[in-house]
């Protein structure tokens, strides 16, 4: 058996990128729990000029974000920390069906399962994305909607490959009592 290229570029890439989540989701964390003690704590490690993009075309600094609104700056970091959860999640069942194919375990219940989960995240990362809040530099606080259609895509998608995969479970199935 050869080993598949392609496969293997994945699993490095979903690894790799699952590393990133893990330090942005704690430097996120770091730094909203440090600007909600000292909302002059990010100015003090010399770091005024980084931007959060939360969403929208509202830049701001947690420092302006915070002053803003205390809810939006805790709605702007628990959605973005929710994002970032349900993202790593994702990629963890992408890469138990990646693992599963390329040990030749293609068609098995399992990554049904992982494809139906998949599609479950997308549609809660749809709505996740829905709504965030911009602060201008001013301190004003709009609520943003915004309507991304590529979780949702994504979501009908995983739910077309967990059919796929569940008819291919049972024709593997019915291929075993068969013998």
């Amino acid at each position: 058996m050869r080993k598949n290229t392609l496969l293997s570029i994945a699993q490095v890439i979903i690894k790799f990128t699952r590393i990133m989540i893990v330090i942005s989701f704690a430097l996120l964390l770091i730094s909203a729990i440090g600007t909600l003690i000292n909302p002059e704590w990010s100015n003090s490690l010399g770091v005024d000029n980084i931007t959060l993009k939360f969403s929208g075309d509202g830049n701001s600094s947690l420092g302006s974000l915070l002053q803003a609104s205390s809810f939006a700056f805790f709605y702007n970091v628990l959605n973005v920390l929710m994002q970032l959860t349900l993202v790593f999640l994702l990629l963890s069942q992408l890469l138990k069906v990646i693992n599963s194919i390329s040990s030749l375990k293609t068609f098995i219940g399992q990554n049904v399962s992982s494809f139906k989960r998949i599609g479950y995240m997308l549609v809660i990362l749809f709505f996740l994305r829905m709504f965030g809040f911009n602060v201008t530099d001013s301190g004003v606080s709009t609520v943003n909607f915004s309507f991304d259609l590529a979780p949702l895509v994504g979501a009908l998608i995983a739910f077309i490959l967990m059919e796929i995969f569940k008819e291919g479970n049972k024709l593997r199935e019915d291929s075993q009592l068969t013998i």
